[in-house]
């Protein structure tokens, strides 16, 4: 049986070429649509699973709140791990990891061999036992005991001693040199596997902890990841549900008593645990060790691969159903012959399956390429491919099947209903439920094409802000040097043989730039004001604000020659009001009161508000110090003048390698690194744009179908309108009303969708823009081209039939 129907399946598609083109790549294009969503909602849900025991590991965030509002950290203070591994019973090993400056290495074995390692993190002995099964050489209960041990990942063991000599001996004991002079010996204690992609911890190398982190007491300082590993022997739930209340008694016997108790202001201080398994998709916070994803994203995605899988079953019905006309004899030769209505239904049901196999296997080698060739450039990387798993081939399977019936069922249903006597004749009567079942296919074809297409303006708009917006800063042509203090010695003398040449217009050292992930903070406090504020703060140097061309509003520029200078600050207008400072300049603050660095600065001017963070959030207080000394990194800024960037990155390059001609130079441009803070967001353009250009394909196709099905239904109506003298066009009008009513239905619904859609992906930013007239608009243009290319062909072609040939069988 299933040969004869896969005969008459092929036998069908020879006859009818055009048809089945259309049919199977409308199938192939919904099912490698949502087979590609499905693979990268996957690889987002399984980010951190890898771990051993990752169900029992959570990380503790820090939350600082004022009446002004909260924040929540990615980090905790550095003595919360000892007291919750001591304090907590429900907790076996708690661990903490930082990331701390540059390095500068090379191998013992190859002085000339020399890297610059930016993404170097500091942990304490107990990383290994948290994160367990990870070190593949090396004894992970003392590997960070001793100062000055390093672990490598397999890569960065390759890369600095070579394939042949990593797979031939074992690098323990061996050490990497660090410092530009090669001075500090780092022993190999370890070598750990590759994190993978999937992961929210991002790093190739980790140091031990030293002392001024390891016994820091600072309850103050936000400044480290903090792990926890829950006890086996105490049951999931339980542990769970006892420890935040064992976290807020941390809060009462520690960290209150060491901040100076409850504050009268209404701040406090709170620590919150999420599971490790949660922080990719349900985190975004302060100091996040890289930017996450996020579930909103996860849902929108689901939601769009499920409409456009829909829209290819909608497309392939009306095409099927309109292919009826031509095979309503066979059904009546069938029935003639003996064949039920339930053997037909269930042959047209067998036969959709068939074709919806076909169009996946086009479909696995579309997302084949697309993972390949598209994926790269959207910043999409995914950890499992499509033939990775073999439960993938089953799922596979089960979506051509489900694919099949609910592309063939309606088709199936109604054609082995056709009247024998009625389809011999060719007195084919479609019935109202016919129609309007079509109908609302119709509609909804053009609600989810048009609300994709909708909603990718509204994605495309708020980016079009972001970049366009104006920031209070000039991030266009600025370069970032990465600067772990090799250079601030010689400050003034990279400066001036920089300044000798005309394409570099300005050069400035600083502590902080616009667009990192994380700021240290610093308590403010001001004589005569009850309570502090804590205010983002990092160091400059007179040179800052002229190279990023910040906007002086009162006061003056520090300036290198004014000693007092030294001890002075630079506040942004939201820091002025949230100090009350009604007139700031020459005012006194206090800084980290009562802690070991405690001093008084006087400020020296006020600068307008810039955007020194993502959009996503309001423009916080900023106060900017003279920067002094050199126990900081730092990072220099240089301004190249428009059209100039290669030949002063060519001089750049060699004023860095005068100075420092054992240190790799490291750099970026600021406009780039301002736009990774919206990697996200970039991404869900990429895609919607991709995927509404999709759905307008397939959403054309079943509409193609759909407009040959009712001008063949109305084709004698048609050739008795031209012989009562109705024009072309007047036909033409007729035709098109109908799916023009439909379409507009269509438009109305998904504009109620998509504005309230919006409204709330929207809100995640702090500034933004709105959904307007211009998306309706798009997308009343884009429904008319749909329509155009679509149906008016087909429409047109029956408005000329000849009146003779449509009713010479009445």
């Amino acid at each position: 049986m299933i040969r004869n129907y896969l005969k008459i399946t092929f036998r069908n598609i020879r006859r009818n070429k055009l048809y089945a083109l259309v049919n199977i790549s409308g199938l192939a294009l919904g099912i490698a649509s949502f087979l590609f969503i499905g693979l990268y909602i996957y690889n987002e849900l399984r980010y951190d699973r890898f771990w051993v025991n990752s169900d029992r590991i959570y990380r503790v965030d820090g939350v600082w709140t004022s009446p002004e509002g909260g924040s929540r950290y990615a980090t905790a203070p550095p003595p919360l791990a000892r007291r919750i591994e001591a304090d907590v019973p429900e907790v076996k090993f708690a661990t903490r990891i930082l990331k701390w400056s540059d390095f500068t290495f090379r191998p013992e074995t190859d002085m000339e061999r020399i890297f610059r390692e930016t993404n170097v993190y500091i942990a304490d002995q107990n990383y290994f036992r948290v994160f367990s099964d990870r070190l593949i050489q090396g004894n992970p209960e003392t590997a960070l005991n001793e100062p000055l041990s390093i672990i490598l990942s397999e890569s960065a063991a390759r890369r600095y001693f070579g394939r042949e000599m990593f797979e031939r001996e074992s690098l323990i004991g061996k050490h990497i040199l660090g410092g530009k002079d090669a001075g500090t010996p780092w022993k190999i204690t370890g070598i750990m596997k590759d994190l993978p992609v999937n992961t929210h911890q991002d790093f190739e190398m980790i140091v031990s902890m030293w002392g001024e982190f390891k016994e820091n007491e600072n309850w103050a300082w936000n400044i480290m990841h903090t792990y926890i590993l829950l006890n086996e022997e105490v049951p999931l739930v339980l542990a769970e549900n006892s420890l935040q209340k064992r976290l807020e008694e941390v809060v009462q016997s520690h960290a209150l008593p060491y901040l100076g108790g409850a504050s009268e202001t209404g701040e406090s201080v709170e620590y919150l645990s999420i599971p490790i398994r949660d922080i990719h998709l349900h985190s975004d916070f302060l100091r996040e060790m890289k930017a996450n994803g996020s579930i909103t994203t996860v849902y929108i995605f689901g939601l769009v691969g499920v409409l456009i899988l829909v829209v290819a079953c909608v497309n392939f019905t009306n095409l099927t159903t309109a292919l009826s006309i031509k095979r309503a004899k066979e059904v009546g030769i069938h029935k003639v012959l003996g064949s039920n209505a339930s053997g037909l239904s269930f042959k047209f049901l067998a036969e959709a399956v068939m074709f919806s196999g076909l169009a996946t296997l086009v479909a696995l080698t579309t997302v084949e390429l697309f993972v390949l060739y598209v994926t790269p450039k959207l910043g999409i990387t995914l950890a499992v491919g499509i033939f990775d798993k073999p439960v993938f081939i089953v799922w596979i399977l089960l979506i051509s099947l489900i694919t099949g019936v609910l592309a063939g069922f309606y088709p199936a249903w109604i054609i082995p209903r056709y009247k024998p006597s009625d389809v011999l004749k060719g007195n084919i009567q479609v019935s109202s439920t016919g129609f309007q079942v079509r109908n609302y296919l119709v509609v909804f074809q053009f609600m989810a094409s048009v609300g994709l297409i909708m909603a990718t303006g509204v994605i495309s708009d708020q980016m079009d802000y972001v970049r366009n917006s104006k920031l209070g800063f000039e991030k266009e042509n600025i370069l970032v040097i990465q600067n772990d203090r090799e250079i601030d010695e010689e400050r003034i003398r990279f400066k001036q043989i920089l300044s000798q040449y005309p394409e570099i217009q300005e050069v400035s050292f600083s502590t902080g730039i616009p667009a990192l992930n994380q700021f240290m903070v610093r308590d403010y406090f001001v004589e005569g004001w009850n309570g502090s504020l804590g205010l983002r703060w990092f160091e400059i140097d007179d040179d800052f604000v002229n190279t990023m061309n910040i906007k002086l509003i009162a006061g003056e520029n520090f300036q290198a020659s004014i000693p007092s200078d030294s001890m002075g600050i630079i506040l942004n207008e939201r820091a002025v009001k949230e100090l009350g400072l009604t007139e700031p300049i020459g005012k006194e603050i206090t800084i980290n009161k009562g802690a070991d660095d405690e001093r008084t600065v006087r400020v020296k001017a006020v600068v307008q508000d810039f955007h020194f963070e993502s959009m996503h959030n309001e423009v916080k207080p900023l106060g900017m110090e003279f920067l002094r000394g050199y126990s900081i990194k730092d990072y220099i800024s240089v301004k190249i003048a428009p059209g100039k960037t290669k030949k002063a990155i060519d001089q750049i390059k060699e004023a860095w390698h005068t100075l420092e001609p054992q240190v790799p130079i490291t750099y970026s441009f600021l406009d780039s690194d301002f736009d990774a803070l919206y990697n996200s967001e970039k991404q869900l353009e990429s895609v919607f744009n991709i995927f509404s250009t999709l759905s307008m394909i397939i959403a054309g196709l079943g509409l193609f179908g759909l407009a040959t099905y009712v001008a063949q239904q109305r084709k004698k109506e048609m050739g008795i309108r031209k012989l009562l003298g109705a024009s072309v066009s007047h036909l033409v009008f007729v035709l098109l009303k109908n799916f023009s009513i439909l379409a507009l239905i269509g438009l109305v619904l998904a504009t109620v969708v998509i504005s309230i859609g919006s409204e709330k992906w929207l809100s995640s930013f702090a500034y933004r823009t709105n959904f307007g007239f211009e998306q309706f608009l798009n997308a009343f243009i884009a429904t008319g081209g749909i329509l155009v290319v679509s149906v008016l062909h087909q429409v047109y072609k029956a408005a000329l039939c000849n009146p003779v040939d449509s009713i010479k069988n009445e």
